[in-house]
């Protein structure tokens, strides 16, 4: 049911999109720029790809990516222990 959703939602912001583009190369040709000079037509995602994306976001949700995302900020916690050494500017 997502998946239905949210291709919805692409189409949707597809066709406002498409409108947009529309008005512009026809304001662009009014004002004399040359056809290949005009914006290029705005591009659509594939409900594949809107299936593999909702995928492969599961994936990170799962404990896996947890445990990979804890030992991250575990060392981002060390990190800041230590401190930066301090440099000596003293001129000889």
């Amino acid at each position: 049911m997502e998946v239905e959703a949210k291709w919805e939602k692409v189409k949707v912001v597809h066709a406002k999109a498409i409108a947009e583009w529309t008005l512009e190369c026809n304001c662009q040709k009014i004002l004399g720029v040359k056809p290949k000079s005009l914006p290029p037509k705005p591009k659509r995602a594939t409900k594949q790809s809107i299936e593999q994306g909702m995928n492969e976001y599961a994936d990170l949700r799962s404990s896996d990516a947890q445990d990979l995302t804890d030992k991250i900020k575990r060392r981002r916690r060390g990190r800041k222990r230590m401190g930066s050494p301090s440099l000596d500017l003293t001129v000889i």
